[in-house]
């Protein structure tokens, strides 16, 4: 997994990875407008090995984007388009 961050997604600055170590997280921030992106909990005692595996985990949920020409997600049942049945106007 790399840990190259893409850029934000609002103004396409660079993101840097980010710990909070007084509240706990780790999470990539935009060095252009500062969006924070998802933070993950750092747990009490960690070593490491974890510590790197939650800062990959943030940097992960960072670069998650959702695909440029995807369909709008649909309700899993339809009975075709929906007419509203508004009162006329007198």
């Amino acid at each position: 997994m790399s840990s190259e961050l893409l850029p934000c997604p609002f103004c396409g600055g660079e993101a840097r990875p980010t710990a909070y170590l007084e509240y706990s997280w780790f999470a990539p921030v935009c060095k252009s407008c500062g969006v924070r992106g998802p933070s993950v909990r750092i747990e009490r005692g960690a070593d490491p090995q974890k510590l790197r595996e939650l800062l990959s985990k943030a940097n992960s949920l960072w670069n998650t984007r959702v695909l440029p020409n995807a369909e709008p997600s649909r309700p899993a049942r339809s009975d075709g388009p929906v007419e509203a049945d508004w009162p006329e106007r007198t």
